[in-house]
Parts: C-alpha cells; structure tokens; sequence
C-alpha cells in the first residue's frame, strides 16, 4: 500500500452476552482485513481500508509486534476512518511504530 506508514490488521469487535469484546481468536482470521495506517498519534490512527467502516463500529486492531488493540470509528468517509484507541499506546509502543513507518521500503532503495 504505497504512501502509508505501515499496514496493519483490522477486525469487528463483537459484543458478547455481558457487553465485553473478547479478544480475536484464531477461529475469527476470517472476518480480519488489511489496511493501511497513514497518521498515527499515541490516541488515533487513521486507516485507508479496502471496506467502508461506519462511525461507531469497534474494532480490533493488530498493529505490527503488538496483540490486538480495542478502538472505535470515530470518524468514516469512504474507504478512510479514524479509530481512536481504547487505550493509547505506550510511549514505547508509540516509538516502534514511528521507527517502522520510517524504516526505508524495498521501493525506496
């Protein structure tokens, strides 16, 4: 996915009986997509996605090295979301991502 930061995976949270959102499990790869992360702040990310997402939808999102993350879309345009973190990421977590996103492509070189 040319110009993005790094791709990432992407999942819908479904609610069980209680409200909570069980973590993804392998039974689940089927419903996981692909896209591509283009901003990212210790709180939001913003997400080109293959499929439209609707504001509100929670997700699970599997950011590279990391377990799986709840968010919700606070925003939706066409193929484009922001998902705002249920918990923002770790200053370390943060630090990764950036070091990824700057790493030099096979394009690039």
């Amino acid at each position: 996915m040319k110009g993005a930061l790094f791709t990432a995976e992407i999942e819908p949270a479904l609610a069980n009986a209680q409200g909570r959102f069980p973590r993804p499990r392998p039974e689940t790869a089927a419903r996981r997509r692909v896209c591509a992360v283009r901003a990212l702040s210790r709180n939001v990310l913003t997400l080109d996605t293959f499929e439209p997402l609707r504001h509100g939808a929670m997700l699970w999102l599997t950011l590279p090295g990391m377990a799986p993350a709840l968010g919700s879309v606070v925003w939706a345009e066409d193929l484009a979301a922001g998902c705002l973190l249920g918990k923002p990421l770790s200053r370390d977590q943060y630090d990764r991502l950036n070091k990824l996103a700057e790493a030099p492509t096979a394009e690039a070189r």
